[in-house]
């Protein structure tokens, strides 16, 4: 039996015929084991064969019969039981049975080998402008961003049809959303507004102050535990998201999410005026994990005492990130301490003002006009 060391599989003679054959076990996209078997006049030609063999491997194929069938409904009931299940958040998980559920009609019954660029701008750009919700309200006609989203979840989808072999190449990445996405507005607080706020806030006073000046998400806020205190450095561990109904602890938005933070010494004072009767530091009177809702409605009450506003959590997360960025701190740090994975989702907190503008034009010109 020969070998090759830089081709896998093998070749050795055919003793009924005085061929040579080329042998190389592998998966097929269902995972089922199989060999590809190929006869040749001369080993050259066998080692060819299987080095065909192999870089079509590589793109996808062989395919199996259940692939070159497999429809865009199947694939999704199959990540669904085999990935989603296991991977997602339960909050994407909901966004994804949505998508499928309302979007995806035209072309659930189209096969992936089949799937065009047209036929997924068309669901892109065409969903339902009507439809009515299980308690009879209209649902209006789905935004850019939202299209946007769907596109993402298409795109997502169908690499794995790449990864599991059933296409060679991801139709969706060459779609597009035909609809300008406006940038996102979300006005940050002032320091003065920020103080307002504080002295007009009730119960919640030491939470809003916690969060404008880590940036922590609600859920983030609402999932800390006095076990995650130690000296002045929080340790971001899990978050607080609602689930079916239920209030349950959930991973980290991403990994880079896991974070240490620290605290300024009036944060740590408040704190230490808290009861830690339960095991986390903000909770209701049974002990149970605030609500993100109950919080951000708690926020809006007496963000209008304080006159400033109707006022949102995510505010106060801009708010840090704005304060900071303006004080100087370098645009790195403050997206470590937000837990972005991107430095571009941080620079979309990154306000500048007429001031810094002005700074920044008279330290050019004094270079250039010494």
């Amino acid at each position: 039996m020969a070998t090759n060391s830089k081709i896998p599989g093998s070749v050795c003679d055919h003793k009924a015929t005085g061929r040579k054959i080329a042998r190389r076990n592998y998966k097929d996209a269902d995972g089922l084991n199989k060999t590809f078997t190929a006869y040749a006049d001369n080993e050259i030609e066998a080692w060819s064969k299987l080095k065909e063999f192999n870089v079509e491997l590589l793109k996808g194929a062989p395919k199996s019969k259940e692939a070159t069938g497999m429809t865009v409904g199947k694939l999704i009931n199959q990540l669904e039981e085999t990935v989603w299940t296991f991977k997602l958040r339960a909050s994407t998980k909901r966004m994804y049975a949505s998508f499928t559920k309302h979007h995806l009609d035209s072309i659930k019954d189209i096969k992936l080998n089949k799937l065009t660029v047209q036929d997924i701008e068309l669901v892109i750009n065409k969903p339902k402008t009507i439809r009515i919700n299980c308690k009879g309200q209209s649902i209006r006609p789905m935004c850019a961003r939202s299209k946007s989203r769907l596109r993402a979840f298409l795109v997502a989808t169908l690499n794995h049809a790449v990864r599991l072999g059933y296409i060679d190449s991801n139709p969706a990445i060459r779609s597009q959303v035909h609809e300008k996405i406006p940038a996102r507005q979300i006005k940050a607080l002032s320091i003065e507004q920020i103080q307002k706020l504080f002295k007009e806030a009730g119960t919640m006073k030491t939470a809003y102050k916690l969060q404008a000046t880590t940036g922590l998400r609600v859920g983030e806020l609402l999932g800390l535990k006095w076990s995650d205190l130690k000296d002045d450095v929080l340790t971001i561990t899990r978050q607080i998201q609602r689930s079916n109904g239920a209030l349950v602890e959930q991973p980290l938005k991403t990994d880079l999410s896991r974070r240490k933070v620290a605290l300024v010494p009036e944060i740590i004072s408040e704190l230490n005026k808290l009861d830690q009767k339960g095991e986390f530091i903000f909770c209701t009177e049974s002990l149970r994990p605030i609500d993100p809702r109950n919080y951000n409605r708690s926020l809006e009450v007496d963000s209008a005492k304080a006159g400033i506003g109707k006022v949102t959590s995510h505010q106060l997360r801009h708010s840090f990130a704005s304060i900071a960025l303006q004080s100087g701190t370098e645009l790195i740090t403050v997206s470590r301490a937000l837990g972005h994975s991107q430095l571009a989702v941080t620079c979309i907190y990154a306000e500048t003002s007429e001031k810094q503008i002005r700074e920044a034009s008279d330290a050019v010109g004094s270079k250039l006009f010494a």
